[in-house]
């Protein structure tokens, strides 16, 4: 992401607990943990055929999903951060 925004984006590891709790007021804390959980494991490597075959669509890299999103004119993170080429931000806004 850093690639493609040209602004630096940090990871700090936390626990599985922690990770759950930063989502559960959006109601997704115990899902979006249990993926969190199974990236730590190694279980996210693996790749399959299954999104083009549910979706008719190949897959993309996030890097490509990325540079897609700036080109449209925004690229927004869920959660807490919204990149803009321009136009309107708002709190947690950065432009690009």
């Amino acid at each position: 992401m850093t690639d493609v925004t040209g602004h630096p984006i940090g990871y700090q590891p936390v626990s599985t607990k922690a990770f759950a709790d930063i989502y559960r007021s959006e109601g997704d804390g115990d899902e979006l943990s249990s993926m969190y959980r199974a990236g730590e494991m190694g279980l996210m490597a693996a790749t399959s055929k299954d999104f083009q075959k549910l979706t008719g669509h190949a897959p993309e890299t996030m890097a490509a999903f990325f540079e897609t999103q700036l080109s449209t004119g925004e690229l927004i993170l869920p959660g807490k951060y919204h990149f803009s080429n321009g136009g309107n931000t708002h709190a947690n806004s950065y432009p690009i």
